[in-house]
C-alpha cells in the first residue's frame, strides 16, 4: 500500500497495541497513523504559532491515549487523538535541553501555548 501524503523522512514508529494495530510514524511532515485493518492513514499536522516544524524526531503515546510529540524545535507538543487539539509547551530557552526515551516522559515546568483545535 502506498502512503498517499508528501514524506521525505520517517524517523520512527511506535505500535499503541497489538490488539487495535495502529502504528503512529514520525515523519519529515507530521505524525502519521496507520490503521492496517481498514487499511488507512491519516495525516497529522502539528505545526501552530509557538511550533513552527512539522518534523517529528520522536513520539509517545500516554495511558490516556494523548500523543507527545517531540521535534527539532525546543519544546513539547501533546495531541489528543481524541479531540484533534494540539498544544504546544514551550520551554524557557536558558532551560533548554535534550529529549530521551528510555520508559518515561520527562516532567519539566513549561510555558503553554495552545495551538487551538484546527486539525
Amino acid at each position: 500500500m502506498e502512503i498517499p501524503y508528501q514524506i521525505d523522512d520517517i524517523y520512527s514508529m511506535y505500535s499503541t497495541n497489538p490488539a487495535n494495530d495502529s502504528i503512529y510514524i514520525s515523519t519529515s511532515n507530521g505524525v502519521l497513523l496507520f490503521q492496517p485493518k481498514e487499511p488507512s492513514f491519516k495525516l497529522f499536522d502539528i505545526t501552530c504559532s509557538s511550533q513552527t516544524s512539522n518534523k517529528v524526531r520522536e513520539l509517545y503515546r500516554d495511558k490516556t491515549g494523548n500523543i507527545w510529540i517531540f521535534t527539532d524545535q525546543p519544546g513539547i507538543t501533546r495531541l489528543n487523538m481524541q479531540t484533534g487539539e494540539k498544544r504546544h509547551y514551550l520551554s524557557p530557552s536558558q532551560s533548554s535541553y535534550q529529549y530521551e526515551f528510555k520508559t518515561t516522559v520527562l516532567s519539566v515546568k513549561v510555558k503553554r501555548e495552545h495551538c487551538g483545535q484546527s486539525l
